[in-house]
């Protein structure tokens, strides 16, 4: 919709829908990202992302996903282990995290979990002894760690 000037009652339609259903798992392993160079747009796509709780990125080109911001309600640690990710690649174990962010192991863990459940990580599961991987959606790095697994399927090389 490039040059389409849209109401707030417009986008609320657009986007609010499709967020809740994101956020319920209606899609799989999907994250939403709203670009877009209006002020006013990004603005009010976050006030939704906080009134209605939902994980919303907001970029102003998709072209550099690099650089969206998630928007929504986040803490401090969140916002900063979502960043520290991003740093470390795009993705991570608890233990990973734990080392880089100089906390405890399950610190780190409970960090993951919460955010892969409010929506602003994937996590793929492995064996209790290699642990959980958590991406971070805004890194190519850890989109191609996430599927080449599946594209060499048999192979004994993983993340």
């Amino acid at each position: 919709m490039a040059g389409a000037a849209l109401t707030p009652s417009a986008i609320q339609e657009l986007v609010l829908p499709l967020a809740q259903r994101i956020q319920g798992g209606e899609y799989g392993t999907v994250r939403l990202v709203v670009s877009t160079t209006d002020p006013g747009v990004k603005d009010f796509v976050e006030y939704m992302a906080h009134v209605h709780q939902l994980p919303v990125y907001v970029c102003q080109s998709p072209l550099d996903l690099g650089r969206s911001i998630p928007v929504g309600i986040l803490t401090h640690a969140e916002s900063g282990t979502l960043d520290g990710i991003f740093e470390l690649g795009g993705y991570v174990t608890a233990s990973q995290l734990a080392e880089a962010e100089n906390i405890k192991p399950n610190a780190a863990k409970n960090r993951l979990v919460n955010l892969d459940r409010a929506g602003y990580l994937m996590r793929t599961q492995r064996s209790r002894r290699e642990g959980d991987v958590y991406f971070e959606p805004r890194s190519a790095t850890a989109w191609s760690a996430l599927y080449e697994p599946q594209l060499t399927a048999g192979s004994d090389t993983g993340i």
